[in-house]
């Protein structure tokens, strides 16, 4: 108001005044010598108290479920959801509004998903005595144990039997195995050197 002077109850003598807390306001307005006071009460509703927890890294095959209830409230997740819980099977990084008497509050997670390769292995095999085999794993960052307790990369098998793998990530882990057989040459001779003369054959 042009040529008015203020004075509120806060002390601010300002033609406005930023409110940050619950309580009654009122502002004596004097123009040309004339008073008026008028009054509001004002109400704070606290925020939403939640939390979507802390992010989280987890297996493949597991799921999470993320739980925002809240008394009173409505919800909105990034992928349109409207409930109170989510449940992850894969990995993202997502965020839920939760909104109570009108405040709102987001807060977000990201949830990642180890997935470690199956049949690293492969078939069960038979080779020829004396050959050998050579297992190279790929998997970045895992940590390798045969059954042997070696962690050897690439690991080479000359001998038959039940070779057993399991290849770990954190807390996740994937187990394979393979068996090894081996089979004889065949068992022949061609006899000893022999000279023939022109005309003579041998059997």
């Amino acid at each position: 108001m042009n040529n008015g002077r203020y004075l509120w109850n806060t002390g601010a003598t300002t033609s406005r005044i930023f409110i940050t807390q619950t309580g009654l306001y009122y502002v004596d307005v004097t123009v040309n010598g004339c008073t008026k006071r008028d009054s509001a009460f004002y109400t704070f509703a606290p925020e939403p108290k939640f939390s979507l927890g802390r992010d989280t890294t987890l297996c493949a095959g597991e799921s999470l479920l993320v739980n925002a209830t809240t008394a009173n409230a409505t919800y909105r997740w990034n992928n349109g959801n409207t409930t109170a819980t989510r449940t992850f099977t894969q990995g993202e990084a997502a965020w839920a509004d939760v909104t109570v008497n009108g405040c709102r509050k987001r807060d977000s997670i990201r949830v990642q998903f180890i997935d470690l390769p199956r049949g690293l292995l492969g078939a069960d095999t038979v080779m020829c005595d004396g050959q050998t085999r050579s297992y190279q794993i790929n998997v970045p960052g895992a940590n390798l144990l045969w059954q042997d307790n070696s962690s050897a990369n690439p690991y080479v098998i000359s001998s038959a039997g039940l070779y057993v793998l399991q290849a770990s990530s954190g807390r996740c882990s994937v187990r394979d195995s393979v068996q090894i057989g081996y089979k004889p040459y065949p068992s022949f001779t061609l006899g000893s050197d022999t000279t023939l003369c022109n005309n003579e054959s041998l059997n």
